[in-house]
Formats: C-alpha cells, structure tokens, sequence
C-alpha cells in the first residue's frame, strides 16, 4: 500500500466522507440495539425486526446508487447524503426525550439513506483524483480508513454511554455524531469539489 496517494487532497477529502458515513453506520447500528433494549425495553424478534428496516432500506440505496450518480452529479448525491446522515443524527438529538419506536426507525433509515449516498460515490471520486498507478492503492486506503474510523467511534461512543447513564448517554452520543458530521459537511461544501478530474491532469 503506497500512502503517496494522500497527497491528492480531494482524494482525502472523499476519504474522509467515506470513513465517518461508514462510522455512522457502525455506531448507529450499536446504539440502536441498545436504545430498543434500555431505554424502549424491547426484547428478542422485535428489537431484530427494527434492525432489519434501515438495513433492507440501505440495500435499496445501494441497489440504485449507481445509476443515479450517473445521472446527478455525484457531489451533489454526495452533499445530499451528508445532509441527511447530518440531519438524522439532529433528529435524534432533538427528540431525544420522546423517541418512539416509529421514530426510531424513521430517523435510522434516514441514516441508511444518507450513509448509502456517501460511500460509493466518495469511493468512486476518489479513485477519480488519483492517477492510475495508485488507484488500487487508494482504494485500499479507503478501506482501511473507514474500518479505522469506524472502531475509533465505536470506542468514543462506547465511553460516552459509560460516563453517562440512560438516555442522557444516548443524547451524548447523538450529539457527537451529529457535530462531527455537520464540520465534514461544512468542509465537503467550502472546498467544492468539482467534477471527476484528476489532479494530476
């Protein structure tokens, strides 16, 4: 694996949208379970059942991705779908005290929606910015990356649910989620990347 390919900074850029859509996978899929469980009291099949709604609905996403960045812009699908992940950890955060199973589902699927409109397309305009000799190392970049940012969160959301107790806790980690996305958000729109150009072109 050659790190020269972090030397393209919209490479990195869509490396970093890749690793906290796929983080944001990864945490809201720990913290749902629990939240059904804690806080709802669910148990077994039903809390299984829950689970399985924004997973089918990210399928979905993941099944029509590729045509539609064919046809849209894929900095807007992109810009989209952070808007949404974004957004859906906010709804979390603000209807923290009155989240309902209904609600749940409503606002993870979002999440679903969101995270699918990221990963592929940052994965594909990264790919696009490096020159071909790195690209299969890129790609690998990629990978690593999203599983590092994914354990890193899952550990920071893991502790902000130990130091504070029932849905308090929950709301923590929202809100962290919600903040860390809203600043990668914020640097997708400001360094407007534009088109599937190389930079070495």
């Amino acid at each position: 694996m050659q790190i020269q390919a972090l030397r393209y900074w919209r490479f990195d850029l869509c490396l970093l949208l890749s690793g906290m859509a796929y983080a944001s996978l990864i945490d809201l899929t720990t913290l749902l379970p629990l939240f059904y469980q804690e806080i709802l009291g669910q148990r077994g099949f039903e809390v299984s059942l829950n689970l399985l709604i924004p997973a089918l609905t990210l399928v979905v996403i993941n099944l029509i991705i590729s045509p539609l960045t064919s046809w849209l812009n894929a900095n807007l699908v992109m810009v989209t779908g952070m808007t949404l992940l974004d957004a859906s950890f906010l709804l979390f955060v603000i209807d923290s005290d009155h989240l309902t199973t209904f609600k749940l589902l409503l606002f993870s699927c979002l999440t679903a929606i969101g995270s699918g409109l990221v990963l592929m397309p940052a994965t594909t305009q990264g790919s696009n910015f490096l020159p071909t000799k790195l690209v299969a190392h890129g790609i690998t970049i990629i990978t690593v990356t999203r599983q590092l940012f994914g354990s890193l969160s899952t550990a920071l959301i893991t502790f902000l649910l130990t130091i504070s107790t029932g849905k308090r806790g929950f709301t923590h980690s929202f809100t962290f989620l919600a903040f860390i996305n809203l600043i990668v958000l914020v640097l997708l729109i400001f360094t407007a990347l534009g088109g599937s150009r190389n930079e070495n072109n």
